[in-house]
């Protein structure tokens, strides 16, 4: 009797663990696609432009860092390489915003508080994009 009891138990628990992984894999691309998405709004590619994208990213972002399941294969020197590669994006970002008509717009506005309100949703843009890009770089989930 105990063993069937065991047995079950395994099983749930294969069943969660199996759930885990499916969300795992779900997120990252989900993450990516809308990582990409994200760069196809912020130069309005044909027009596109939604809201809405970077708060997804930002929502994806949060479900894929608390559901990542493999944090103990990060040693110091995996973490410093991660926040070499979290600034190197930062720039890198800053860059192609700096580049993006949108933030040539925002200059040409005369209000001031216009101004300082786009200058600073690109800021945090920038931020969101790098800190996406840093976790879909490290996070990828392993294929079992």
């Amino acid at each position: 009797m105990r063993d069937d009891r065991m047995l079950n138990h395994y099983a749930a628990q294969e069943r969660q663990l199996t759930k885990s992984h499916k969300l795992d894999r779900y997120s990252y691309y989900f993450g990516a696609m809308m990582l990409a998405l994200s760069y196809v709004n912020l130069f309005r590619v044909g027009g596109f432009h939604l809201e809405i994208i970077p708060m997804i990213l930002v929502a994806n972002a949060v479900i894929l860092a608390f559901n990542y399941s493999e944090w103990h294969r990060f040693n110091i020197s995996r973490i410093l390489i991660m926040l070499g590669v979290l600034c190197m994006s930062l720039l890198t970002n800053g860059i192609i915003i700096g580049l993006s008509p949108n933030l040539q717009k925002t200059f040409a506005v005369t209000n001031t508080a216009r101004t300082i309100g786009r200058f600073t949703g690109n800021v945090v843009l920038t931020i969101i994009l790098s800190i996406s890009m840093t976790l879909i770089i490290f996070l990828r989930p392993r294929h079992n």
